[in-house]
């Protein structure tokens, strides 16, 4: 204690609880502890500047680590100690992603998910259509998602429709839906080169669009039979254009252009070459001859 000359007490500058005076008495500084010292504050423990050092000053005035840490034998820093499904815990920090902590003190998967065969990870629950749900990440089938207000199983987005277990485009003849205001939001739902057309009363269905026909309700291919006023008209499909008689007069009805013919196969106007393949040739010659 430092007197004056009378003896009378004199005030000192002092370091606030959990900070000691540097070397030199020219600051303070905090009062670094290590895992198990006794301690004020919890910023003494292993490192008051670290933004996480995992651990704190205990009720019983001891550095301890956060629950789910541990300390090396250095005693100056807290790990963190993962568990794996099923295995105990301290804290859901130790767990996997997707899993908690439990009461029993246990890693769990949450809800909709599971654990993988490793039990080191947690995965979403994979149901399929019609498998009941309260989540749509539940729901394996890609298109799918859980109605929880209606029939709270895994169904297909509106839009799209079930065939053989998958949700899919409607076919052609299906019914669609064209949204508000008439669009058919970019015929999406439809199979490719189809459109979603208000040919019934009260229902939309897909139909293919101008230039293509079906022959299995799967898909639409350009078709030679499109009407057409000019050659534009046309021009769903290469090589092609709007046929003309001997007057030079629209026949309205697409054609391959000159050079070209048609490809049922592929539904296109290819090079109107035909190449014979060696296995055919004497079968062209025989057929050529007899008609001489």
């Amino acid at each position: 204690m430092i007197v004056d000359s009378v003896g009378v007490p004199k005030p000192i500058c002092e370091c606030w609880p959990g900070y000691k005076r540097n070397e030199d008495s020219t600051a303070c500084v905090v009062d670094t502890k290590k895992i198990g010292d006794t301690c004020i504050k919890s910023l003494q423990c292993i490192d008051g500047q670290a933004t996480q050092n995992f651990s704190s000053c205990s009720a019983a005035g001891l550095c301890v680590c956060w629950p789910g840490y541990m300390a090396p034998s250095t005693m100056m820093s807290c790990d963190l100690q993962p568990r794996n499904i099923g295995e105990q815990c301290d804290a859901t920090v130790q767990c996997p992603e997707h899993a908690s902590c439990d009461a029993s003190g246990i890693c769990l998967c949450n809800t909709y998910y599971k654990s993988n065969t490793a039990m080191s990870a947690c995965e979403p629950q994979r149901l399929f259509l019609h498998f009941a749900c309260d989540n749509s990440i539940q729901c394996a089938v890609k298109g799918s998602f859980c109605d929880s207000a209606c029939t709270k199983q895994c169904e297909c987005h509106p839009g799209l429709v079930e065939i053989d277990g998958s949700c899919m485009r409607p076919m052609i003849g299906d019914t669609c839906s064209r949204g508000l205001m008439g669009s058919d939001d970019g015929n999406v739902q439809c199979p490719g080169n189809g459109t979603c057309a208000d040919v019934d009363t009260y229902l939309d269905r897909c139909i293919c669009m101008h230039g293509y026909s079906t022959n299995d309700n799967v898909t639409c291919l350009a078709s030679l039979d499109s009407p057409c006023a000019k050659d534009t008209d046309c021009s769903f499909l290469s090589n092609a254009q709007c046929g003309v008689d001997a007057d030079g007069v629209y026949e309205m009805s697409c054609e391959c252009q000159v050079g070209f013919m048609f490809d049922p196969t592929t539904a296109t106007c290819t090079s109107g070459f035909v190449v014979l393949s060696a296995a055919l040739i004497p079968t062209f010659l025989a057929v050529l001859l007899a008609a001489f």
